[in-house]
């Protein structure tokens, strides 16, 4: 897995390669992939108490290991979040649909800490189950209507807006054009 310093690398990099838009969320398992393989692999009790929460059958303290996971991986994610917006400035930083799947106000919070994007899901409701990228993804059976809404009330709880009619270039690319 990434290390600290690789993140802090990646925050480098993205300064480095002058970016207009990063999107940074937690890696969230997805069985039967290489990348999840691999993960299983090297986070065996995680990955029994994943297949026992898939099944049911999660104990006690395999949720309670779920949990502390789940909670240090979005800390660490929305930190991230925080030291982009502090070392980049003015791109786009999304605040992503992973992070409300392992939190419950998980995109309000990145917007507080320095995410600027929403990005709803457009997809059919009808063809989302069969674009999955992690398990568990929250809102694929939203239909477009409620998923706007929903934004809608997310974004008011972090006390921003909603830019509706109004181009989402971020200031950093637009600087750039002149």
């Amino acid at each position: 897995g990434q290390t600290r310093r690789d993140l802090a690398n990646d925050i480098l990099f993205f300064l480095e390669e002058n970016v207009d838009m990063i999107g940074m969320g937690p890696y969230i398992l997805q069985r039967g992939t290489p990348t999840g393989d691999i993960w299983e692999g090297n986070h065996r009790d995680l990955a029994a108490a994943n297949v026992a929460n898939a099944k049911g059958i999660v104990t006690s303290e395999q949720q309670e290991l779920l949990d502390i996971h789940a909670g240090a991986m979005f800390e660490l994610t929305t930190r991230m979040v925080a030291l982009a917006r502090l070392v980049l400035g003015d791109v786009n930083i999304a605040a992503t649909t992973a992070l409300q799947t392992i939190h419950p106000t998980g995109r309000e919070v990145a917007l507080m800490r320095g995410a600027n994007i929403l990005m709803p899901i457009l997809t059919p409701t009808s063809h989302r189950n069969h674009y999955q990228l992690y398990e568990g993804k929250v809102c694929v059976d939203e239909s477009a209507k409620q998923c706007r809404s929903c934004l809608e009330l997310r974004v008011a709880a972090a006390g921003k807006r909603i830019a509706y009619r109004e181009q989402g270039d971020p200031p950093h690319a637009l600087r750039q054009q002149l």
